[in-house]
């Protein structure tokens, strides 16, 4: 239901010697940048993605930043410490994703590496993604020419309709075990992208019936102790041990 990306985002951090110490601590600069894993391990252009905004603490001068030419790099300097957002846009309209990274002074150089589920029906992004991993076959690159035009229908449901396209997607085998995967407490985020060929079908069926004005059967009404957010872009990341840079 998607294939696995390594994203490494590399942070480097000096001591700024001529400058005055506030609250006993020492003014940094800092930089960070974000490469990605090819599928031998070695760190390449993340050429996947279309661009980056970093969101910084609230102190800084200008705390929203967008970088669209990898590896994105950012460079600022401060005293403390803080979690940094980092929203990146993948290319080919195929969403985004994001990744909580601390910005910590133990260590001169770090690197944390995040996983990241892509879509593999996006003809631009699956191009690029060729260029660094040998891909799973059996996926037609020519299936999004003509995709089905998603813009607005969920926006046109009431609440019921809403339900009944939601328990659609929860009744699905394959969306079943993913969730199945995580924590019961834990949200689970899925795309389009990442839905089965059969499912996505019954919600063009559903979504044209709806569209037609045709009554549709109600769907049994299975409960469900997860959220699953079907439009937001993302899900979620999972952090690896970091990794000190030489």
């Amino acid at each position: 239901m998607g294939f696995e990306v390594l994203i490494r985002v590399k942070t480097q951090q000096i001591i700024i010697q001529e400058a005055e110490d506030e609250n006993d601590l020492p003014l940094r600069k800092w930089m960070v940048e974000i490469v990605m894993l090819d599928k031998d391990g070695n760190e390449v252009p993340a050429d996947i993605l279309e661009n980056c905004v970093y969101y910084l603490h609230k102190s800084f001068e200008n705390p929203v930043q967008k970088f669209t030419k990898p590896p994105f790099t950012i460079s600022e300097q401060g005293w403390g410490e803080f979690d940094m957002k980092i929203v990146c846009k993948l290319i080919g309209k195929s969403g985004k994703f994001t990744i909580i990274h601390d910005i910590e002074f133990q260590d001169n150089a770090y690197a944390v590496d995040y996983t990241v589920q892509l879509p593999l029906n996006i003809s631009k992004l699956r191009s690029a993604l060729e260029k660094h991993f040998t891909l799973p076959n059996g996926i037609d690159k020519s299936q999004d020419k003509k995709p089905f035009n998603w813009n607005g229908i969920v926006t046109g449901f009431d609440e019921d309709m809403i339900t009944e396209f939601t328990q659609i997607i929860l009744n699905d085998p394959a969306v079943k075990a993913e969730i199945d995967r995580h924590d019961k407490a834990e949200n689970v985020y899925l795309y389009l992208g990442q839905f089965p060929d059969e499912l996505l079908e019954k919600l063009k069926d559903y979504a044209k019936k709806i569209k037609q004005g045709t009554p549709v059967p109600a769907t049994a009404n299975e409960s469900s102790d997860e959220e699953i957010d079907i439009f937001e872009d993302k899900k979620e990341l999972q952090k690896s041990t970091p990794t000190n840079l030489k």
